[in-house]
């Protein structure tokens, strides 16, 4: 059941996706929101529906919204690779490595925070 309810909460966010490159944000938000009536217990589903409930706050000009949620992205996904670098040490009892971690995804969210930190500047 669990792997039906990702399957359906990543099918939603396609449509999402596709009403909001569109700005058809009115569409986007109502596939968010039924991502969210659709809990599964999987955190990249959770990750992608934050980051797309960002850019439809970003589309709609609530730019605070939107990187108050992107800030909950950064936190979540630096708590989700420190959990993966503590298992990964656990089971193997070898100290990472760079080739062992890829950070170019927090490098993608800390720019994008950066953006809509601009961005609410700009706005005041």
């Amino acid at each position: 059941m669990e792997s039906i309810r990702k399957e359906i909460v990543k099918l939603y966010n396609i449509f999402a996706v596709k009403h909001l490159q569109k700005s058809e944000n009115e569409l986007a938000k109502y596939y968010l929101d039924l991502c969210e009536k659709f809990p599964c217990n999987d955190v990249e589903c959770h990750l992608i529906t934050k980051n797309n409930y960002s850019c439809y706050y970003s589309n709609v000009g609530q730019y605070r919204n939107a990187k108050n949620i992107m800030g909950e992205i950064v936190k979540l996904n630096l708590t989700k690779k420190s959990s993966e670098i503590i298992k990964d040490q656990n089971e193997s009892q070898k100290s990472p490595s760079e080739d062992d971690c890829n950070y170019s995804y927090l490098a993608n969210d800390f720019s994008n925070l950066c953006a809509l930190s601009n961005k609410v500047k700009n706005v005041r």
